[in-house]
This record gives structure tokens, sequence and C-alpha cells, in this order.
């Protein structure tokens, strides 16, 4: 129970700090988010909130 609070609140601690100090978004031009969407259209991402992995994950995406 106690590694099970303990894994939780360091996730939403994770978590705050990926909020936090997010790069930035890349700019396209409406042609390039076009063919981006289309690619990536199919695909489905499973995530946790608190997940060290997920949140690298998540980071990744925001910079593409």
């Amino acid at each position: 129970m106690l590694a099970k609070a303990l894994r939780n609140g360091l996730g939403c601690v994770v978590a705050t700090i990926d909020q936090l100090t997010r790069p930035a978004k890349k700019k396209r031009s409406p042609e390039a988010q076009a063919e981006v969407e289309t690619r990536t259209a199919k695909l489905t991402l499973y995530q946790f909130h608190g997940c060290p992995f997920c949140i690298k994950v998540r980071r990744t995406m925001h910079k593409l």
C-alpha cells in the first residue's frame, strides 16, 4: 500500500514537472501538418498519466 502511494505521488510530481518544462511545438505549414496527420491517422496511443515511459513518449510527440 505504501509502495502504491509512493508510486502514484512520484508519478504526479513527474507529470507536473513535464507540464512545466515541455519544449515548444514545431511550426508547420498546413500542407505539412496534413501530411503528418494522414500518416499517423491509424496509430493509437495507450498511456497512463504518471508512467515515466508514457511521459517520455508524450514529450517526444509534442516535439513532433
